[in-house]
């Protein structure tokens, strides 16, 4: 079997600071074929690139993206991390994958995790546009981007050309977002599956057969042992011989795609057994209508988002 298609999370997130140009660089440099990368849309109507919409985590500042310029206030942020880069734009990134892939002559591509902050209608407009300055044509573009997004509102017939990916940690809303395109007349050129590895171990059955009842392939996040790459790959093998994996986002493209699983010991086992209890939690209060806030703060904080 091939080796499975890696994305990298934040570019390559464990080594450089996440959401910067140099870090899609390692990323494509240690092998990944697509960038994972995060958008909001500024007061001066910019896309930006941040995986938060609070800046504190990252740059040490105060912020939120959505409330402040980029021009005047976000392009000046650095990260904590060194080098201490800016924020990117998207139009930044775009220009660099086209670049990046021109030099390397792969074919890099980006998926874009589209929060749920963003207007629809505005942030069609900007990318849109966005598209346009970066050249050389949109239809370029048709088998570079990935749009992730975590509900059907992000969804427009403009879109049918690219990919589409439902960012979900749950079976059920990604067959909900499945039905609402589908109503709407979506003639989608191909739909994807973004979950946590966590849904291998919660749900293996309901997962499977979903893809399979759907034509749908799964990107699993965040792979970041081979261990891990060796679950998500053999999880997605069908008796036929195919596979449902459409690929694995790694903040660590490197030990994602070592030639040998790692030697784990019991600690890992019993984080992973935190992890996953956390996890289904967390479902259980999704489905009962809880406020999800919290669990859901612990879990960025253990590295689950």
């Amino acid at each position: 079997m091939s080796e499975p298609i890696l994305a990298g999370h934040r570019g390559f997130k464990a080594k450089c600071p996440e959401n910067t140009i140099l870090s899609y660089d390692a990323a494509a440099d240690s092998g990944c074929d697509v960038v994972e990368t995060d958008l909001h849309i500024s007061t001066d109507n910019i896309i930006v690139i941040s995986h938060d919409s609070e800046t504190e985590r990252v740059f040490g500042k105060s912020y939120n993206v959505t409330q402040e310029s980029y021009k005047d206030t976000l392009s000046k942020l650095r990260t904590l991390r060194e080098p201490h880069l800016p924020m990117p734009t998207l139009n930044e990134l775009l220009k660099w994958c086209r670049e990046k892939s021109e030099k390397t002559g792969r074919n890099i591509q980006l998926m874009l995790d589209i929060k749920k902050d963003c207007d629809p209608k505005l942030l069609l407009k900007l990318l849109l546009q966005d598209l346009e300055e970066a050249g050389p044509n949109i239809e370029y573009w048709h088998n570079k981007l990935i749009f992730g997004m975590w509900d059907s509102r992000y969804y427009c017939k403009e879109m049918d050309p690219f990919r589409i990916i439902n960012i979900t940690f749950d079976i059920d809303v990604a067959e909900k977002v499945v039905a609402e395109i589908k109503e709407r007349a979506g003639e989608f050129r191909l739909f994807q599956f973004f979950t946590s590895y966590y849904t291998i171990l919660h749900y293996p059955g309901n997962c499977s057969n979903f893809c399979v009842k759907n034509d749908i392939k799964i990107w699993f996040w965040t792979i970041n042992l081979k261990k891990e790459a060796i679950d998500a790959v053999n999880f997605c093998a069908l008796p036929s011989g195919e596979s449902i994996l459409a690929g694995l986002i790694t903040d660590d493209p490197i030990e994602a795609s070592a030639k040998r699983p790692e030697n784990l010991g019991i600690m890992y086992n019993a984080n992973l057994f935190v992890k996953r209890h956390l996890y289904v939690g967390f479902l259980y209060l999704l489905h009962n209508n809880y406020n999800v806030v919290p669990i859901f703060t612990l879990l960025k904080t253990l590295g689950l988002l």
